[in-house]
């Protein structure tokens, strides 16, 4: 996801300066973001996992996992993967009406803190810990400016 943000951040400074068409890398990292969302699929049942945040890939998640059910488990949404989320869709040029980018937002607003990574395992080493702390408030800053 961070590597996700900062490479449409950097491919959307360039735009324009080669002449280059980057609408199949658009397209990509578009499809990459949307694999990260914690939501339902299309006229899927919500569950406790569909709270609109994001995670880091959609096959792990540096915030862990919770269990949802006996035995079934889903990857955790949390403040610095939803805010580098909501910055990498805001660069790929979707708007606030976006349900993606309004999630991103509204999950930012439920769960804004700024003493701790929201939605980050309690129980992280501290040093870790901090290290995502210091990066979430830097990407909720730039991601809030620039959707």
């Amino acid at each position: 996801m961070t590597t996700t943000a900062w490479a449409v951040a950097a491919l959307a400074a360039a735009r324009g300066l080669d002449g280059a068409d980057y609408a199949e890398t658009w397209r990509r990292a578009e499809k990459f973001l949307a694999g990260c969302w914690n939501t339902p699929a299309q006229g899927a049942a919500p569950g406790p996992w569909a709270d609109g945040g994001f995670i880091t890939h959609p096959k792990h998640s540096k915030g862990g996992e919770r269990e949802i059910d006996v035995d079934v488990y889903q990857f955790r949404s949390y403040g610095s993967a939803t805010a580098d989320a909501l910055r990498a869709f805001a660069r790929l040029g979707f708007g606030a009406d976006d349900p993606r980018v309004a999630s991103a937002r509204e999950w930012l607003g439920r769960n804004y803190a700024v003493t701790r990574n929201p939605g980050f395992p309690e129980h992280a080493p501290v040093a870790y810990d901090q290290g995502i702390f210091y990066y979430y408030l830097l990407s909720l800053a730039r991601g809030l400016d620039v959707a």
